[in-house]
């Protein structure tokens, strides 16, 4: 049960047969081959949550907060708490359409309702801006 918590893909016992490897080895390059083409796909993408393969839209995709560890996604309608970094996820989002407002917040441009003070509001959450990242959202909001 605990490998559930590190979202492993299989395992394996010693003794390690060579077969039950190499079916090991082909699970993992199978849902890493998904998670790859969907990633190049465009709008959509895959990430494992509570150990299942959730494709993600990005067009739905409100913002994403970091969680320790972890990060959750919130979309229109659900969120997904997921193993992974705020730098790592950062990397993966288009730059073009997502931005980092705070060390904890990545938020979707499109979606942004009003910015008040120090504070992006996106349909009705608050996301919080820090000064390190205000002057760059001001820019963006001016080349609109």
């Amino acid at each position: 049960m605990e490998a559930f918590e590190y979202d492993v893909t299989d395992y394996v016992t010693k003794p390690v047969s060579f077969e039950r490897f190499l079916k090991a080895a082909e699970k993992a390059k199978r849902i890493h081959e998904i998670f790859e083409s969907e990633q190049s796909s465009g709008m959509d993408f895959f990430v494992k949550s509570d150990s299942k393969m959730v494709k993600i839209n990005l067009d739905e995709l409100l913002y994403v907060e970091a969680l320790g560890d972890y990060v959750r996604l919130i979309t229109s309608d659900r969120k997904y708490t997921v193993l992974s970094t705020m730098k790592a996820f950062d990397a993966k989002l288009p730059s073009d359409l997502f931005m980092r407002v705070h060390k904890s917040y990545i938020i979707n441009l499109e979606k942004i309702e009003k910015v008040e003070k120090n504070i992006a509001y996106i349909g009705d959450h608050e996301i919080p801006i820090s000064r390190t990242y205000k002057d760059a959202l001001r820019e963006h909001m001016r080349t609109l």
